[in-house]
């Protein structure tokens, strides 16, 4: 077995160890580059979350397993605590978005008839 691995299955048992102890990410899954170069927001990136992917960057076992961990833990407590009100968010902003739309359309309206005055289908008025 290859050093590189060696550390990816420790990698993937501290995964399914976390996974266990926290009944927590069972659907995510590890994927160790070493040296992988990503930026967010003006820093370099030593792992982050993909869809279901813990994408860990460090290069050294030590600093990956604990970039795992970081990642883990960051990303069920996002998906614990943060995603529920985002949806919230989202529902009232929908909300928001028809009243505004139906306003919008009841001005347009009025301001058709201010200006252009009562007219039939044909557009000649009344």
């Amino acid at each position: 077995m290859t050093g590189r691995t060696r550390v990816l299955r420790k990698l993937e048992r501290e995964l399914e160890r976390l996974k266990r102890t926290l009944d927590l990410g069972h659907d995510l899954h590890i994927k160790w580059i070493p040296g992988f170069v990503r930026h967010a927001k003006k820093r370099r990136l030593l792992g982050e979350v993909i869809g279901k992917d813990i994408c860990v960057y460090a290069k050294c076992e030590a600093e990956a397993l604990e970039v795992a961990r970081h990642e883990f833990l960051e990303h069920v407590l996002t998906e614990k605590f943060t995603t529920p009100y985002q949806q919230l968010l989202n529902t009232f902003l929908v909300a928001f978005e028809e009243q505004a739309y139906r306003e919008k359309e009841a001005l347009v309206k009025k301001l058709v008839r201010a200006i252009w005055g009562e007219t039939n289908q044909e557009g000649v008025e009344k």
